[in-house]
């Protein structure tokens, strides 16, 4: 009788599930060492993909195919040490979170429970922007796609195979990949968080992973000889290797990035039990032990540097990321030696569906301390006065409550976006630009209602205020369209406005942009001639478009005085999660504040870069007028991220409403409006 414990063990698979896991930890942990090891899980996909056919079509072969059976062998795989690492989240959450983030673990893990984290985290999350003490469990998003996989494949495979035995299992899966990477190439550039998260964009990973295993792999191992097939398995390693070095987060995925790991999975998986250099490579007794491992590391590496993060009040050094790596391993090994091995050896002992029954069991169980922590709210009374802390100050109610209604063209609401003074009739103050124009509208709000003006924005995040540029989303040329739209409908139904104020991250596309701090994104620049592709402007190419952009303001608006505001100072982690943990962690309202400040020497130079080349732009007219807001909450040393009374940033760059207001005032910002309308009438005279 066939059985999955009678195929051919193979160890340089486990020198690639060794591989896999490696990339991933180091891109997790230091990502600079490995910036593509996020394609680890494409290459865990792939070997799924093959193991699994490859067990499903021998026993089907040789009569002995049981699906509950094959469920069981899944749910002794799989769940036990899932269950111990979620319920070990868990009661840690308990110990170090405050309610709230208590209360987002709990439901995460609820989601990985019953395997629909990549829903759950697709629906809350960016994957590349997450910083790890937010969701110790994020990393489950990939269980739950296997296990979507597994629920459908049997039944897939089975009938394919009855259709036209092998054949028919082969033609399936030609169809199956080429509609899947068809499905994955464009939700990687139009759709994200789809296309990371969801199973059918990883379709073809696990479908050229089975074809590799019911076709490519019978039909040409032996092909050959043996110099070539380790060759080819070289290559297949480099393949590997050079994607989780070369490859970045800046690339589609899963688009063209997983290409290379995909292909050099299947080279060798079809050739790698050739005897060459790199078989001895991958069956390394070492490697192999790292293999044999790899679940219980992935399992863990995770909510480990999670909550290693949450003890520093700043980016976690490489001393604690060490030491959590080596906590790692140490669990990894207990897991693998007392959960893993046992459970998987005790098949015998225990029927297919009762296995089932007792993995439900398991799953309930862990389910029922998630719902204690749920229905509980965050169960707030564990430390009572921490938790009167955090309600006292309110770090999290930083946010302008009409950024949904305003700040995003798409969803804009008219009339609850209007600034400064109520007035009927055209407006006077027009408010344009990227996030930080959305940011910073209520310290514009502050100064036009001093003036007596009336107001409203035109404002997309990562949309900037150039003309002749607009920026792609992962590859998304349409991203800035309805912004670009949008701003020159509102100037031509105000053609008699006073003053157009543009706000803007400007720093951000002078430097590669990549987002810093907790929310790294991707955009990239297109140019007059529609093409993508570069992540930043030079100057020559910012000022040009900039005094374009004013140009066509002033054809439009030929009375309009222009005012740029320049950009704060941006931090270089979350200022409500460094504070929230401050307070947690025993600090005072009063006092957390001061201890998330940054010494003013680590504030982005590029912004005191930015602030130069605006300067030179008003220089050189009398109608355009410049405030330099990067010296606001910084005093000689130190740039500050709130005081006691609340936070300046909700973020690492964006302004609060309290920062904001703050900065009309502090700066009067009031008296720049004032000064620069009298400056451009004195102008026209």
């Amino acid at each position: 009788m066939t059985s999955a414990a009678s195929i051919r063990y193979r160890p340089e698979i486990d020198g690639l599930r060794a591989l896999a896991v490696s990339a991933v930890i180091i891109f997790h942990y230091f990502e600079d060492w490995a910036p593509g090891g996020f394609l680890g899980v494409d290459l865990f996909f792939v070997l799924s993909g093959y193991l699994i056919t490859k067990i499903i079509l021998a026993e089907r072969e040789a009569g002995a195919f049981n699906l509950w059976a094959f469920y069981a062998r899944r749910v002794r795989r799989i769940l036990p040490a899932l269950f111990i690492v979620i319920a070990a989240t868990l009661a840690t959450s308990m110990i170090l979170h405050p309610a709230e983030q208590l209360e987002r673990v709990a439901v995460s893990a609820l989601a990985a429970l019953f395997f629909a984290a990549n829903f759950h985290f697709r629906d809350s999350q960016d994957y590349f922007a997450v910083a790890p003490v937010e969701e110790p469990l994020l990393h489950t998003w990939s269980l739950s796609v296997e296990e979507q996989f597994y629920l459908v494949w049997p039944a897939l495979l089975l009938a394919l195979y009855a259709w036209r035995s092998r054949r028919g299992v082969v033609a399936g899966l030609l169809i199956v990949c080429a509609l899947t990477w068809a499905l994955s190439q464009y939700l990687s550039l139009y759709a994200v968080d789809l296309a990371f998260f969801m199973a059918p964009s990883r379709g073809w990973e696990l479908g050229l992973g089975a074809l590799s295993a019911a076709w490519l792999e019978p039909r040409f191992a032996q092909r050959g000889g043996a110099r070539l097939r380790g060759g080819l398995t070289l290559v297949g390693l480099a393949l590997i290797i050079s994607a989780f070095v070369g490859v970045d987060r800046t690339w589609p995925t899963p688009g063209l990035s997983a290409l290379p790991v995909v292909a050099g999975a299947m080279l060798v998986l079809i050739f790698g039990a050739a005897r060459s250099i790199a078989h001895r490579a991958l069956a390394w007794g070492p490697v192999v032990t790292i293999g044999l491992l790899s679940y219980s590391l992935y399992l863990w590496h995770w909510p480990v540097l999670s909550f290693a993060a949450g003890l520093q009040l700043g980016p976690t050094s490489i001393w604690l990321r060490l030491i959590a790596l080596g906590i790692t391993l140490v669990l990894a090994v207990i897991s693998f030696r007392f959960i893993e091995r046992p459970f998987r050896q005790a098949g015998a002992a225990l029927p297919p569906r009762r296995t089932l029954v007792v993995g439900l069991a398991g799953a309930a169980a862990v389910a029922a301390i998630a719902l204690i922590a749920v229905w509980g709210d965050g169960l707030p009374g564990r430390y009572p006065s921490a938790s009167a802390a955090l309600a006292s100050y309110k770090v999290g109610d930083v946010d302008d409550p009409t950024r949904g209604a305003c700040h995003h063209v798409l969803k804009f609401k008219p009339e609850r976006c209007n600034l400064g003074a109520a007035k009927a009739g055209q407006y006077d103050v027009l408010l344009i630009g990227d996030s930080h124009a959305g940011a910073i509208r209520p310290a514009v709000s502050v100064a036009a209602t001093a003036l007596g003006l009336s107001g409203r924005q035109a404002s997309v995040g990562a949309c900037p205020p150039l003309l002749g540029v607009s920026m792609a989303k992962f590859g998304d040329r349409s991203f800035c369209s309805a912004f670009n739209t949008f701003w020159p409908q509102l100037i031509g139904a105000n053609p008699k406005a006073k003053l157009i104020v543009l706000a803007a991250r400007w720093s951000l596309y002078l430097e590669p942009l990549t987002l810093s701090g907790s929310r790294k994104r991707r955009f990239s620049v297109v140019d007059r001639a529609g093409q993508i592709g570069r992540g930043a402007l030079t100057e020559a190419e910012f000022k040009g478009s900039l005094r374009d952009m004013i140009a066509d303001l002033q054809r439009r608006a030929p009375d309009a005085t222009i005012l740029i505001l320049g950009q704060a100072r941006p931090h270089r982690i979350s200022a409500v999660e460094c504070v929230r943990a401050a307070i947690w962690n025993g600090a005072s309202p009063s006092a957390s504040p001061a201890l998330c400040d940054a010494p003013r020497a680590d504030a982005q130079t590029r912004v005191d870069r930015a602030d130069r080349i605006l300067q030179e732009i008003a220089d050189s007219d009398a109608r355009v007028h410049v405030v330099k807001l990067s010296d606001s909450f910084c005093d000689a040393e130190r740039c500050r991220v709130g005081d006691v009374k609340g936070l300046y940033y909700f973020d690492d760059n964006h302004v609060t409403v309290y920062g904001a207001v703050k900065l009309a005032r502090d700066r009067d910002l009031a008296a720049h409006f004032r000064a620069a309308l009298a400056a451009t009438a004195a102008a026209k005279r």
